[in-house]
């Protein structure tokens, strides 16, 4: 061999140790993929992870979510304000209103929403039809609760000086398009969860994208049991998210994981189930429970999932959850990650 070609050499094992070095620093990687139909309050826990074990929402990261917060809460009112039955006297906001576009309120942090715009946004939802619409339409109106808290602090959001809480971090909405991750450190155990897209048309581009995760979160949002799609006004969302899991439990690339199932919302479901019947889901027209029993109604929801699983030797753990409450994300995510380490979650979930 000649001295020419050894430090080749010595470059071509260099390069192949580092990457033999990076694939076994990989496979201690422990890796959730996070999975519900839009609107669930999968990427709520997502960001609740970068609160709790990532780096945190610093000042900087809230203020970023200042153009998105007023893009929603600009979303918010004109869908609203197209359902109004509009007082006489209230037309002027309401063709104000109409005329925007989205990048009427995309000013930067720093700098006020415009003062007749925050006005009119002001004038429009504390109107009397307009509450009363939210009130006894709000299923049917496709608007998230959130958008209640950020229309009544409009002139807040509008200030210069505006900036997010936590808690509008988590409420704020985007839509999750295409695969997000994020890594976090647990004492000395590596992390790495991945959110992606709910909606319908998200669905193609993951379904058969994660063999490699060693866990499935699956979120639903049960307090919308009687509320139709976004994507297909005749479907209910709860029927959607229940074809979603049993496509995803029969899977080929998800054959062999176990499932933690997030009944999410559910203080959202205690209230509304008191008025509400479950038989508003076409799931339920046989269900003979308790009215206003809320545990009754929760446990039907389980059984509709657990029986669409199509792995009965996988585990599958169910939570109730609101991943708006970060102590009790905490909670179940410590349970969730003692299976994730030893491999098994046979002990950990009895």
């Amino acid at each position: 061999m000649s001295s020419e070609s050894q430090p080749e050499d010595k470059i071509s094992e260099d390069i192949s140790k580092g990457i033999e070095d990076d694939a076994e620093l990989e496979k201690a990687v422990h890796k959730i993929l996070v999975l519900g139909a839009g609107e669930s309050g999968k990427t709520t826990l997502f960001k609740q992870m970068i609160q709790i074990y990532g780096q945190g929402w610093d000042e900087n990261k809230k203020k970023a979510f200042v153009p998105i917060i007023r893009g929603n809460v600009l979303k918010y009112i004109v869908a609203l304000t197209r359902r109004l039955d509009c007082p006489p006297d209230l037309i002027p906001s309401k063709e104000f209103i109409e005329s925007l576009d989205h990048k009427s309120v995309q000013c930067p942090p720093g700098s006020p929403i415009d003062p007749e715009l925050v006005r009119h946004i002001a004038n429009l939802w504390q109107c009397e039809p307009m509450q009363t619409m939210w009130r006894e339409k709000f299923d049917d109106l496709q608007q998230p609760n959130c958008a209640q808290n950020f229309l009544e602090r409009i002139n807040e959001i509008g200030a210069a000086q505006y900036l997010p809480s936590f808690h509008d971090v988590l409420a704020c909405r985007v839509s999750t398009t295409g695969i997000v991750e994020t890594d976090f450190n647990t004492q000395e155990e590596k992390f790495r969860m991945f959110d992606v897209g709910g909606q319908k048309n998200e669905r193609r581009k993951w379904i058969h994208s994660f063999d490699h995760v060693n866990l499935l979160i699956f979120v639903v949002a049960i307090d919308q049991y009687n509320q139709k799609m976004y994507e297909d006004k005749t479907k209910n969302r709860i029927t959607d998210s229940l074809e979603l899991f049993e496509t995803v439990s029969s899977n080929t690339w998800f054959k062999d994981k176990d499932i933690v199932l997030f009944l999410n919302r559910s203080d959202l479901f205690k209230q509304k189930i008191q008025n509400i019947p479950l038989t508003a889901c076409d799931e339920f027209l046989d269900y003979k429970g308790k009215p206003g029993d809320w545990e009754e109604a929760v446990a039907a929801i389980k059984a509709k999932f657990l029986d669409r699983n199509q792995n009965k030797d996988r585990i599958v753990k169910v939570h109730l959850t609101c991943t708006i409450d970060t102590e009790q994300v905490k909670v179940i995510f410590e349970t969730v990650k003692k299976g994730i380490i030893r491999g098994t979650f046979g002990d950990v979930f009895k």
